[in-house]
């Protein structure tokens, strides 16, 4: 339908929350051509079977051209680029914040950037507008300006105490915040749990770019894995395997090999390496669509591959996790150096 509805109405932006949602279409288009034309062969070769409201619908999108282009679809074998079925698209507008990196590579493939702009969307708040979009010729800023809002901030890290709270003119360009939002009267403040970094000033107000959510472990596609779920799935581990896990050390990361068109999970056993892995990463997948439905849905759906289970010793996981300027154990960060770890534990 989706596929239908481009060739008909060609569009000039494509809009998703989420760029898995454009990339798994446009994977699917590419990849089962015949069953996503189908409908418009039908259309095509069948336009007095569909129904009289579906007919009125196609006749108010419709646009020029539509007729030559849906006839191109139905009558070809192989796969069409997007280009030829909605010529009319020049951009596309997803979230691209937290670790949605893999959709984004994906959809290059299929949206090169010499024809198709990537228009990001960083503010996602329903319960007030975080950040407004400034054009100054090229450049693109997004500000806490909205009308009858009051922004403040705390910055990373810092407790959530009225006495931590920063003006939008106290940011400094290179941390990262959080951002409250309160009433023109800043009687009600409500913590968005978003995390921004302050890329540069505005006529000092901050230019802020979404990261990610605060309380929020990972998220590829919208699954949300929170850090209780995969407690829960280690204490499983623990409980059916109790030699194996008595002291070792359990934790997991996103995955997004350079090899593999799916981000994944990969957990990573510490400390122990005289373990059988087989079956554990499936057992692992298992429990996770168990605790968190969006996962289930996303992999039963191919958006997300399998969990992966690895494991490494004591001393090689503090090597590949230790930063020169300062010491593993008072700052333990993981993801900024999870490619190393993906390739010395594969």
């Amino acid at each position: 339908m989706r596929l239908w509805l481009l060739t008909i109405a060609n569009p000039g932006v494509l809009y998703s929350t989420n760029p898995s949602t454009i990339a798994t279409f446009l994977d699917e288009v590419a990849n089962d051509w015949k069953r996503s034309r189908h409908l418009i062969r039908d259309w095509c070769e069948k336009p007095e079977t569909f129904d009289r409201q579906v007919r009125a619908i196609a006749q108010r999108i419709d646009s020029r051209g539509s007729s030559q282009r849906l006839a191109l679809v139905a009558q070809s074998d192989s796969s069409l680029p997007l280009a030829v079925y909605a010529p009319g698209v020049r951009a596309y507008m997803c979230w691209t914040g937290g670790y949605v990196k893999p959709f984004l590579d994906r959809l290059e493939t299929h949206l090169p950037p010499n024809r198709y702009r990537l228009i990001p969307m960083y503010s996602m708040s329903t319960e007030t507008i975080e950040t407004v979009t400034c054009f100054r010729g090229s450049e693109v800023s997004f500000l806490p300006l909205a009308s009858g809002v009051v922004y403040e901030f705390l910055e990373e890290g810092a407790a959530d105490k009225y006495q931590h709270l920063l003006g939008p003119e106290e940011l400094e360009i290179g941390k990262n915040y959080s951002m409250i939002v309160s009433d023109a009267y800043g009687l009600r403040r409500y913590q968005t749990e978003d995390i921004f970094r302050c890329e540069s000033k505005v006529s000092g107000l901050p230019n802020l770019s979404f990261l990610r959510r605060r309380g929020l472990e990972y998220s590829f596609t919208g699954e949300k894995l929170t850090a209780e779920q995969l407690n829960i799935v280690y204490q499983e581990l623990r409980k059916q395997y109790p030699n194996q896990f008595r002291n070792a050390f359990l934790t997991c990361f996103p995955c997004e090999p350079r090899t593999e068109n799916l981000p994944h999970y990969r957990i990573l056993l510490v400390g122990q390496n005289e373990v059988c892995l087989k079956g554990l990463g499936q057992q692992c997948d298992e429990h996770i669509c168990e605790l968190n439905a969006e996962y289930k849905s996303k992999r039963l759906t191919g958006r997300l591959g399998p969990v992966e289970f690895s494991t490494v010793t004591t001393a090689e996981f503090i090597k590949l996790t230790s930063n020169s300027k300062t010491n593993w154990d008072t700052q333990f960060k993981v993801l900024p150096l999870y490619r190393e770890m993906i390739e010395r534990t594969s």
